[in-house]
């Protein structure tokens, strides 16, 4: 009987510490859930990024700022998946310079004179 007893206080506190373990905060990369629990899930200095966000898009993770990260599962999508806003466009380019002018042309030859006249006839005596 001590051996029964001795054997459920055993697999009671083994069931116990499990329990607890389950609600420790989770690590870099480790599954978190957003919808339900935010950043509450990770451990300090950690937040929980929605799938979407990341590239394997399996679960939610919690994972360090972008520029942190060390963890494959934290890296970030490339495809434009994210929630944020899109940037302004950029500038555009100065004119382009405008073309050379094109050379003149010949000038033109003078016209011939025109032809001289004929005399009149001549009057009669009469």
């Amino acid at each position: 009987m001590n051996g029964l007893r001795a054997l459920g206080i055993a697999l009671g506190t083994a069931g116990l510490l499990s329990l607890g373990a389950g609600c420790a905060k989770q690590a870099e990369g480790a599954r978190c859930d957003l919808a339900s629990s935010g950043d509450t899930d990770c451990e300090v200095g950690l937040s929980c990024v929605a799938q979407k966000n990341l590239q394997d898009n399996e679960v939610d993770r919690c994972c360090p700022s972008e520029q942190d990260s060390t963890h494959v599962r934290c890296d970030r999508a490339t495809t434009g998946q994210f929630d944020g806003d899109n940037g302004d466009g950029g500038t555009s380019g100065d004119d382009g310079a405008g073309g050379d002018a094109g050379s003149a042309g010949e000038a033109g030859s003078g016209g011939e004179g025109a032809a001289a006249g004929t005399g009149g006839t001549g009057g009669s005596d009469e």
